[in-house]
């Protein structure tokens, strides 16, 4: 349960500065990029005791390692939450910054300060690769604890489909099945798991409604009685829930009748997944055309 209001806002865009800049800022001067991230993990860092100890979920769009080391820096210095933490790591459209392989195990590490019941990775370059890449952390790492409350992980348009060299690709899926099958099998390290979804990942390569081989083994990775349902099926029309949207559409890590609490969870989340355009603040991210180019004082020159 949240304490009485004070400035920490959990949902992050790598750059939405629609809350830190404004238009008329000169366009040689908009504080952006991982400068955003050094700007809010700061107001993150003047409350030690409480930022992370009242966190209501870690969902984290465009990463670069930058301000991926600056969340790690930050949160290692804070008093944990005793409640699980739902973790999202999503690409960026708009900004056009989106997740690849390299930053998977810093990722992966992140999950020491949230234990979380639901761990959520949708849209980017992965590939089967890199699934398998973060499988085999979650395998090695088990024995750490980060998992002893998950009960639903999904990874969605990452095409695990695909792999980087097509003849790897039989090697691949021999390691991912059995990843799969230790993962749900493991009742020690992943006590709550009911869920693994990996929905819509290139299975249907070409079109059509077919599914992929590979999408059928996936399915059967995890036998019945180890409680654990494993979906790979092809919906692209379903829409994701929003984090910050209505009350309908939305989770519910923030009362979004209430208009501070739907300030709160917006003020660096100021569009949705996949989304390519500004949702909630009246201008940004910043710069934009708008903003003026020929300016005095100026600390940096076209």
């Amino acid at each position: 349960t949240p304490e009485p209001w004070f400035p920490i806002y959990d949902p992050f865009i790598l750059g939405d500065n629609c809350n830190f800049e404004k238009q008329t800022t000169c366009y040689w001067d908009v504080v952006k990029d991982d400068a955003v991230t050094e700007l809010y993990l700061a107001v993150r860092d003047a409350y030690p005791t409480k930022a992370l100890a009242h966190t209501r979920v870690l969902a984290l769009s465009g990463m670069t390692s930058l301000s991926l080391e600056l969340w790690h820096e930050s949160l290692s210095k804070q008093v944990k939450n005793e409640a699980p933490i739902d973790t999202y790591f999503y690409s960026d459209v708009l900004l056009s910054r989106g997740l690849d392989v390299a930053l998977i195990p810093r990722l992966m590490e992140l999950l020491q300060y949230t234990y979380p019941s639901r761990l959520v990775f949708v849209y980017g370059t992965f590939k089967r690769d890199g699934f398998k890449t973060m499988l085999d952390w979650m395998v090695n790492n088990a024995a750490l604890g980060y998992f002893k409350n998950l009960k639903y992980f999904q990874v969605s348009e990452h095409n695990i489909q695909a792999s980087v060299n097509v003849g790897d690709a039989a090697t691949l899926q021999a390691a991912i099945l059995t990843n799969l099958k230790k993962i749900c099998e493991d009742k020690v390290h992943f006590p709550l798991l009911e869920t693994i979804n990996l929905d819509n990942n290139g299975y249907n390569e070409g079109g059509g409604t077919g599914i992929s081989d590979f999408a059928m083994h996936l399915m059967q990775a995890c036998s019945a009685n180890t409680g654990v349902s494993v979906s790979a099926w092809t919906n692209l029309g379903k829409p994701y829930v929003k984090m910050c949207g209505s009350v309908d559409n939305s989770y519910l890590y923030y009362d979004l009748e209430d208009e501070r609490e739907r300030a709160q969870c917006r003020f660096t989340w100021n569009w949705e997944l996949k989304s390519g355009e500004r949702e909630y603040a009246p201008n940004g991210p910043f710069p934009n055309s708008e903003n003026i180019n020929y300016c005095t004082g100026t600390t940096e020159s076209p």
